[in-house]
Parts: C-alpha cells; sequence; structure tokens
C-alpha cells in the first residue's frame, strides 16, 4: 500500500505541471473520442445520403422523356373516370434487357414502371379537371413516383415484395379524397378490381392524385408488352456515374440512361471523403499527441528523480518495487487525464464535430425522376453525438494502455540504473 501512496504523491508533486499534462491529455482523449464519434456516423450517414441524393439511374427508349412525349396511344379510361378522360400509356420497353441491367456491377436493385396518365377531356367534370397518374412498380425497393415528389404514407400500408401481382393499391390524398374512396375501397384500373392498401402524400399536387399498383397488375390490366421505365437503383452515390456509363456501352442506343436526381454528384461525393478523412486524420493525430505526451512526461519524471532511485535502490527497494510506483503514477496520470476527456467530450465534442462538418455541408438541390419537384439536402448534418458505454470503456483501455506505454521508457531506465551511478547524478 505504500508504494501506491508514494506513487500518487509523486503524481502531485509539481502541481502545475501536473494540472497542464492532465489538461493536455484531456484534450487529447477528447478529441479522439469526438473524431471516433463522427467516424462511426459516417457509414451510417453514408447510407441515408445515398437514399437522400435518389441514387437511381432510369432506363428509358431513346428520345422519351416524362410526361411530355408518350409512345402508345390512347386507351380505356383512368381510374374512376370511365369515359369521360382518356390515358396515354407511356413508353414501351422489352423486359429482356432486365437481366443484362442486373449482371452490371454495384447495380443494387431493379424495379420495372408502367405508366398511364390521365387526361380529362374538356367539360367532363363539373369542376376543375384533374390530371392523374397510374403507375405499376415492382414492389421490391423505394416506392417513388415517376412525376417526382416522395412517398409518405398517411395511412395504411405500403406495397411491398409479397405484392408483386396482387390487386391493390396505394393512393394519393387527392385522389382519395376526389373519389370518396379510403383504405379498404376499390379502384378500378381498367376493368380490374384493385384494393386500397395505403393512402400516401407525394409534395406536389399531381403526385398526390397518382395511384399506384404492383407492375405486374397494371401490365394485365391493360395488356402493357413492357415497362415504361426502368428503374435501377446504384449501391453507393460514387459509383453513379460508372454504372450509367456500362448500361449505356450493354444497352446501346436504342435506350437513354440518364440519372433520377439531377445534380453534380462530384462535390457531394468530394465531401463525405474529405469528412471521412479529415475525421480519421484528426483521430490519429489524437492518439498519436496523447501518446507523445505521456512519454515525454514520464520521461521528464524520470530525469527528476534519478537520484530518487538511487536512493531507493540503495536501501533495499527493489525492481519490481521502483517499477509498480513509475506504473502507478503514469497510469494515474492516465486516468486523471480520461476523467477530463470524457468531460470535454460531452461538454465540447458536438462543437467539434460541428466544426468539422460545417465546412463541408451544402444542401444541393435535388430534381425529382420527372423533373417536378426540387429538395435540398444536407450531405453530413446532424451528427448522432452518443458517448456510448462501449466507446467510454475502450477508450479507457486505450488510456491505461497509454499510460503503461509512457512508463516503458522510464521502467528500463530504472532497471538498468546503478545505485552508486545515480546517487552521483547531477541535474
Amino acid at each position: 500500500m505504500s508504494t501506491v501512496n508514494r506513487s500518487i504523491r509523486n503524481v502531485f508533486r509539481n502541481k502545475a505541471r501536473t494540472i497542464v499534462v492532465i489538461i493536455i491529455i484531456g484534450i487529447s482523449i477528447g478529441v479522439f473520442l469526438s473524431m471516433t464519434i463522427v467516424n462511426g456516423n459516417i457509414s451510417a450517414r453514408t447510407v441515408q445520403i445515398a437514399e437522400g441524393l435518389d441514387t437511381m439511374v432510369i432506363v428509358r427508349p431513346a428520345g422519351s422523356y416524362g410526361p411530355g412525349q408518350f409512345g402508345g396511344g390512347m386507351s380505356g379510361g383512368p381510374p374512376g373516370q370511365g369515359s369521360n378522360a382518356t390515358q396515354a400509356t407511356i413508353g414501351v420497353l422489352n423486359e429482356s434487357i432486365v437481366p443484362t441491367i442486373e449482371t452490371v456491377a454495384h447495380v443494387k436493385s431493379v424495379q420495372r414502371l408502367a405508366v398511364q396518365m390521365s387526361m380529362p377531356t374538356m367539360g367532363a367534370t363539373g369542376g376543375r379537371p384533374s390530371m392523374g397518374l397510374t403507375q405499376g412498380l415492382d414492389p421490391t425497393g423505394k416506392i417513388f413516383l415517376f412525376s417526382g415528389g416522395t412517398v409518405t404514407l398517411a395511412s395504411g400500408r405500403n406495397l411491398d415484395a409479397s405484392d408483386m401481382s396482387s390487386a391493390v393499391a396505394i393512393i394519393g390524398g387527392n385522389y382519395s379524397s376526389e373519389k370518396s374512396v379510403g383504405l379498404g375501397g376499390s379502384v378500378d384500373i381498367n376493368g380490374t378490381s384493385v384494393q386500397v392498401v395505403g393512402i400516401f402524400t407525394s409534395g406536389n399536387r399531381f403526385g398526390n392524385n397518382a395511384v399506384v399498383v404492383p407492375y405486374e397488375t397494371l401490365k394485365a390490366a391493360y395488356s402493357i408488352e413492357g415497362p415504361s421505365s426502368i428503374y435501377v437503383e446504384v449501391d453507393s452515390i460514387g459509383y453513379m456515374d460508372a454504372v450509367e456509363n456500362q448500361l449505356k456501352s450493354a444497352l446501346g442506343e436504342d435506350f437513354d440512361v440518364v440519372a433520377a436526381s439531377e445534380m453534380n454528384r462530384s462535390p457531394i461525393q468530394s465531401s463525405i471523403e474529405s469528412i471521412s478523412a479529415n475525421s480519421q486524420l484528426g483521430s490519429i493525430v489524437a492518439l498519436i499527441t496523447a501518446v507523445v505526451v505521456m512519454i515525454f512526461v514520464m520521461v521528464l519524471v524520470t530525469r527528476e528523480r534519478i537520484r530518487e532511485i538511487g536512493v531507493l535502490k540503495a536501501v533495499g527497494f527493489k525492481n519490481s518495487k521502483i517499477i509498480s510506483q513509475f506504473l502507478i503514477e503514469s497510469v494515474t496520470l492516465a486516468s486523471i487525464g480520461f476523467v477530463v476527456g470524457i468531460a470535454l467530450t460531452m461538454l465540447a465534442g458536438p462543437y467539434i464535430a460541428s466544426g468539422l462538418l460545417g465546412a463541408s455541408a451544402s444542401a444541393p438541390n435535388i430534381q425529382g425522376p420527372g423533373g417536378f419537384e426540387g429538395r435540398s439536402f444536407s450531405p453530413v448534418s446532424n451528427i448522432d453525438f452518443t458517448l456510448s458505454l462501449d466507446l467510454v470503456l475502450y477508450a479507457l483501455a486505450l488510456t491505461i494502455a497509454l499510460g503503461i506505454i509512457g512508463s516503458l521508457y522510464p521502467i528500463i531506465r530504472a532497471i538498468k540504473l546503478k545505485p552508486a551511478e545515480a546517487l552521483r547524478y547531477d541535474e
């Protein structure tokens, strides 16, 4: 017990120096923890970024774009409007290209999309006529709208993979109100009755008049030969350009291959890479700083007490006790620095993260698949700055390891030092 007491007293022998050392160690640990938390958020946030940026590539017939250029002709009537409206089938692709698309590297999913545009005739209704949209989509991934906007469920459920050929639909809020159709009700799709399982909002008037059914259901109802377009989800925004180029090469000039989001992706990708690199560099620098500080301090402590070591050896202290003393001193310093580091992380960590991310965050305008809807998205923001128990324990183990590493030099010096040599030593 005397060795422990002596070690702790020695830590505070020079109070001013000890306080400075503890603050430096605490800052190093705090920066390291902050950078580690930021790094932990980067990978998860990158997935959200990819979703927010609509990492979709659209394959469609060459020369066609949006609702302004239709393939096929007019047929039937839109849901709920009978003979008072006509409907345009937008484009037709050969489904045989789907396997070719699926073989391209970094393609995450492929969804076929068939679109029927509702166009009321003049005087068809007593009020303002509404242009609607009926689309069939493979419900195996994200449900999106040809008209742009984001599908946000207001009630019910979304379509999923189990609905591939089912007679079910989700409908826009405006369509539900105008046609007085709610959950559990039915919509007529060219003679096929489909049950409403969800009601959504989209952020734009056109999307809110849409009816979305599984692709196979719409295909059967209108005897469509193929999809209007094919949506290809890429597994990372960084591979968008590569996938586009590979699809253009594989499919040829009969198809247009374009990104769903009309924006420059390079600055966003560069921003993500810059943030990741900066946070990793910050973690490494903070860790190296802590190691250097610990070693430097313990070297100074050893030089100041070489005569003391000689006296201890001369009076019969074993190397093991001297080694234990230095280990305890170093670990005590590191542990106090750890507590200060935790406090600094809790107080200043969010500001460190914000400072790191603030310069790189931006909010580009993103256009929807049909060019109708724009919105902003910040690449990396609102970091979840949580100091988890696992991270605290990891930092504690790391701090103790730093204390031991910092003790290596004085321990080796103490073992090799002869009592007579130490007693003659003069600072």
